[in-house]
């Protein structure tokens, strides 16, 4: 239905756990008595935590290869 009625496709990736992208936006550092957002990227965070933040890390490269695939870059 999408697709028909805005001529684009659908993506083929599914990312269904977004709890360890959500853990690597709510980062912060404190500086004193104040604390400041300090988000990571997905892949950074993957990097230096457990093996779910691997697996969206993974899901979100998968992605973005579908994504510049699909506009031609590859």
């Amino acid at each position: 239905m999408i697709s028909e009625r805005y001529g684009m496709s659908l993506m083929e990736s599914v990312i269904y756990d977004r709890s360890a992208l959500s853990t690597c936006f709510n980062q912060t550092i404190t500086v004193g008595e104040i604390e400041y957002p300090n988000p990571q990227s997905i892949f950074k965070y993957a990097d230096l935590h457990n093996d779910t933040a691997r697996t969206s890390a993974l899901k979100f490269e998968v992605l973005a290869d579908e994504v510049l695939n699909k506009i031609g870059l590859t």
